[in-house]
């Protein structure tokens, strides 16, 4: 079965599966129909399974002359970036590392922040 991309609610990653509008697909991660799947997918979210209430943005963006995954995550009003890779690295071991690399970001604004607000005078 074929997959492009998903309607109105979009394409998710959730447990290993893609999921179309809320309902899940044959499609698993790191199988030929997902590498397939991502050739021709423009965006789809990613649900971390650490910290499981967030979940990642990843976007296709045409850079230098090539098409590249971009993963984004929003905390706290500050969006946080980072390069996922190209469609055929776009595995669960990479999606997990970048989701951990963003994590770690927020975590380090946060701390800053934290400080930033420890030292402002009163």
């Amino acid at each position: 079965m074929a997959y492009i991309g998903g309607g109105p609610l979009g394409a998710v990653v959730r447990q290993q599966r893609l999921w179309l509008d809320r309902v899940a697909t044959d499609i698993f991660l790191d199988t030929p129909a997902w590498f397939l799947w991502l050739q021709t997918a423009t965006h789809f979210s990613y649900a971390l399974r650490s910290p499981s209430y967030y979940s990642l943005t990843l976007r296709k963006e045409k850079r230098r002359g090539g098409w590249y995954w971009y993963a984004y995550l929003k905390t706290e009003a500050k969006l946080h970036n980072a390069y996922a890779g190209r469609s055929e690295s776009l595995s669960a071991t990479r999606l997990d590392a970048v989701g951990q690399i963003l994590w770690a970001k927020t975590r380090r604004q946060a701390a800053l922040a934290h400080e930033k607000k420890k030292v402002a005078p009163s």
